[in-house]
């Protein structure tokens, strides 16, 4: 069955000016939230360098609040590439990178990591696209083959085809934003029929064509809908992750309301 996750610190104020960022003085609280709204899985993000879980000493702690809160990381996201892509990132802090999320998980034997490869990290051109194939196979080698590799997209789905092939690996392959892929004019159904064996992870976004910013989740929408009675068709996907619309005040009820709804349409997909 299918299980509900959400990205940390949707129960956060907002660190700086960042829509979303690691909320390192809430985690804790953050993940007690989400235990009372029976959510059971988890994306830790990492979004610089200096993340509680990279250090030994928070292990046992971060460890102690997970089982406090019946939460398991089902990801980890690796949101510092949307500071420095992972074409662009120095050699140095990239080894540095992925010899910490080798170590995080085997401690918390996650399954899933996500790279950003779209809007201000997008590959544009032929350099880029090279870079990306050699550091993406370095980071699937050292991950080993119990770990997918996520990719977060908006390439055309040619040229994401064109992209996949290069990797021999099974464990590379898609996350699909629903929001996102509306935003940039593709269809939902067409792109599940094409890439259904490479689809590892979803995030549930509202957003519309022609790079609409992110709305609130009020009612069902045709990509939620079609999703929701699509499910079955993608083997590789344990949990779906909602990375909603938030405001400066409303956020904790807004993902709440939004919780409320996806569970209502996935309760009616089971009928």
């Amino acid at each position: 069955m299918v299980e509900l996750s959400y990205i940390i610190g949707r129960f956060s104020k907002k660190i700086g000016s960042n829509f979303q960022y690691f909320p390192i003085d809430n985690w804790e609280e953050d993940l007690k939230i989400a235990n009372k709204l029976k959510i059971l899985n988890v994306e830790w993000i990492i979004s610089d360098f200096s993340n509680p879980i990279f250090s030994k000493s928070f292990l046992s702690i971060i460890k102690k609040e997970l089982k406090k809160n019946k939460i398991k990381i089902s990801c980890i996201g690796l949101d510092i590439f949307l500071k420095e892509p992972i074409f662009r990132i120095n050699k140095i802090n990239f080894d540095w990178i992925i010899e910490k999320v080798s170590f995080v998980i085997s401690k918390f034997k996650i399954k899933k990591v996500t790279i950003p490869l779209e809007e201000t990290t997008r590959i544009s051109n032929y350099l880029d696209f090279k870079k990306s194939i050699k550091r993406i196979k370095e980071l699937s080698k050292v991950l080993g083959k119990n770990t997918k590799i996520c990719l977060e997209t908006d390439m055309s789905p040619g040229n994401l085809n064109k992209f996949l092939s290069h990797f021999e690996s099974n464990n590379i392959g898609l996350l699909l934003d629903i929001g996102n892929l509306r935003a940039n004019g593709y269809d939902l159904e067409k792109y599940i029929n094409k890439f259904k064996e490479k689809i590892f992870r979803i995030h549930i976004k509202k957003r519309d064509y022609l790079f609409y910013p992110s709305m609130p989740i009020n009612s069902n929408f045709k990509e939620l809908s079609y999703l929701a009675k699509n499910l079955n068709k993608l083997k590789n996907i344990q949990d779906i992750c909602l990375q909603n619309f938030r405001s400066e005040k409303n956020y904790k009820q807004e993902t709440k309301k939004t919780l409320t709804i996806l569970r209502k349409i996935l309760d009616e997909q089971k009928k």
